[in-house]
């Protein structure tokens, strides 16, 4: 019997016709009844042994199920009738009516059958509080990558931030962040997260809005980064990377340049700097250095937050100072003092 997730059969087939059938028991499944199904048409591109492409197609009737953990289930009745063999060792499928066409699978474990590879530092990095670095990593001899395979890195330490990478074997560093506020060493071989094999239910495809606004030469070609349909991301290497720029140029146009009376420059059109003109004469106090001081009563004065965990120092450090540069810091704070800015 063939299953389907319901949720992902409608964004690909928005109007395809579901059929009720009896209630029938499905197991292995968290929902183990079905009493909906649909005759769909599943296309496998395939190779003859003639090196010709084909695209095999397949009729099928599906039963519907909700939050299905993958997308579809192929049935052994559907595959029997047709002598689809699976090749596992040689990641091919053989369609024996299609003239022995070869069909090219991805043989993934499932993850509690994966092996724990656990990504070490490769030399000791000190992060200071608030900071980011790029902390280069290795393996374990015995954990050696396949090139033709992409991973998932999950962190494992609490005390460093770092987002779940997708890498493959040609990356050679991990992005961590110490978001405390204090200053954090890694040891060299030390632990920091692990790998494991991705499936494509994990990568979702972005479309990068505002291209306009970014640095051109920074956006590879490729045409697949507009696709709009919001489905898993096919089988694509992690190696291509889409890298947008976050400077912005903005050329301003001379003739829209005007400087009003207070000396305010205006880039907008001849109507909008009317109104900014108009006012800005009503704040005219604000734009003007009168060379007093701006009286703020205590109620308007702005307060900092602490945050939790930060320490104030105790044990301040005084540097004393020698004579004519005590006499530089009297003048200073006596013209402060005598123009009433200092008390």
């Amino acid at each position: 019997m063939t299953v389907v997730d319901e949720e992902w059969l409608k964004a690909q087939l928005s109007d395809v016709v579901i059929k009720r059938t009896l209630l029938i028991p499905i197991c292995e499944v968290d929902q183990n009844m079905s009493n909906r199904a649909v005759v769909i048409l599943l296309h496998f591109p395939a190779i003859l042994l003639s090196g010709c492409h084909i695209i095999v197609c397949l009729k099928v009737e599906a039963h519907l199920l909700p939050r299905l953990k993958v997308n579809l289930l192929l049935g052994i009745d559907n595959m029997a009738p047709e002598e689809i063999s699976l090749n596992i060792p040689g990641r091919k499928a053989v369609f024996t009516h299609c003239q022995n066409a070869q069909a090219v699978i991805t043989v993934r474990s499932k993850r509690h059958h994966q092996p724990a590879r656990t990504v070490f530092a490769s030399m000791r990095v000190t992060l200071p509080s608030h900071s980011a670095a790029r902390v280069l990593i290795r393996l374990k001899r015995e954990h050696n990558l396949s090139n033709d395979c992409d991973y998932l890195f999950k962190p494992g330490r609490k005390d460093i931030a770092a987002h779940i990478h997708a890498i493959d074997t040609t990356l050679l560093y991990i992005h961590i962040e110490n978001k405390t506020n204090e200053e954090v060493v890694i040891p060299r071989r030390a632990k920091l997260g692990f790998l494991r094999e991705y499936d494509h239910t994990d990568i979702w495809q972005v479309e990068a809005m505002k291209v306009s606004l970014t640095n051109e030469e920074s956006i590879p070609p490729n045409s697949s980064m507009n696709d709009k349909s919001g489905q898993p991301v096919p089988s694509v290497s992690i190696s291509s990377t889409l890298t947008i720029s976050k400077s912005i140029q903005v050329d301003s146009d001379p003739c829209l340049q005007q400087v009003t009376p207070l000396s305010v420059t205006v880039y907008k059109k001849p109507e909008a700097n009317k109104r900014f003109a108009t006012l800005i004469e009503k704040f005219t106090d604000v734009f003007i250095d009168t060379g007093g001081i701006v009286n703020i009563s205590k109620k308007e004065w702005m307060r900092v937050h602490i945050k939790p965990g930060a320490k104030i120092l105790k044990n301040v450090v005084v540097y004393p100072l020698g004579k004519r540069g005590q006499q530089i810091l009297d003048e200073n704070f006596n013209k402060l003092h005598q123009q009433r800015r200092m008390s």
